[in-house]
């Protein structure tokens, strides 16, 4: 049985660790649902990723416990909920840039990519972050994807780790 709808509020505002803080608010319920979207840069288009979901409840309401049944509403209406966050940015942002969703989708592996790909793994090694699993979740792929590109990257001849 679908659960009926509700009035959904959502406000905007900018991220100071960069990118946007978009609060989905659902009408009856004290929690809301925080994405913070970061923005990546492909050219001259602004890529939107969501990089992080909270959920909060306001501090002057009685505690909500937030429970395996509250998650996994949230993981069922994560999509959703996604795409509103990127609506209300796409709305709201004044700049006039191209953003648009973080879409997945599959990659032509041009050799400016692989390069990329190293690049961003050597840099993410040399600051101690563990490279591999860094690079799946920014670019939302599974670890095994990413090794698959470093492996095409050293059979291309870039410089990266064996």
């Amino acid at each position: 049985m679908a659960k009926p709808e509700c009035e959904t509020r959502t406000q905007v505002e900018s991220d100071p660790r960069g990118g946007w803080r978009v609060t989905i608010s659902l009408g009856g319920s004290p929690l809301r649902y925080v994405f913070h979207l970061a923005e990546r840069s492909h050219g001259e288009n602004t890529e939107l990723l969501c990089a992080n979901v909270e959920i909060e409840q306001p501090d002057d309401e009685p505690l909500v416990v937030v429970t395996a049944p509250v998650v996994r509403e949230l993981a069922d209406r994560f999509e959703k909920f996604q795409q509103i966050a990127w609506a209300a940015v796409l709305f709201h942002d004044p700049t006039g840039r191209k953003l648009a969703p973080g879409v997945r989708t599959r990659r032509e592996l041009s050799q400016e990519f692989l390069s990329d790909v190293v690049e961003r793994h050597a840099a993410l090694r040399a600051r101690g972050l563990p490279p591999t699993q860094t690079l799946a979740r920014e670019e939302q792929v599974s670890i095994g994807t990413v090794k698959h590109w470093l492996r095409k990257a050293r059979e291309a001849g870039s410089e990266g780790p064996s």
